[in-house]
């Protein structure tokens, strides 16, 4: 989710970078519109990748057998 926040800043500076300032808005206060309104998408889009990635991680897990090996009187597990 953080990775979809940053490309959402990332092209915010690049809209920034692209348009024609105004009169009216300064570089700063586009950047920060930008910033916010593209911060939403990229967070959502970055959830929805963590979810595909986790339910393909999922599908690929394998279980594992785990068994108790008493140990010896000196400490040592035996073989």
């Amino acid at each position: 989710m953080v990775a979809g926040a940053l490309v959402g800043v990332i092209v915010a500076g690049a809209l920034t970078l692209m348009s024609n300032g105004t009169e009216q808005f300064d570089a700063g206060s586009v950047f920060g519109f930008f910033a916010v309104l593209l911060m939403l998408p990229g967070i959502g889009l970055g959830a929805v990748a963590a979810l595909v990635i986790d339910r393909r991680s999922v599908r690929r897990a394998g279980t594992a057998v785990v068994e108790s090996v008493p140990e010896d009187e000196s400490g040592h597990a035996g073989a």
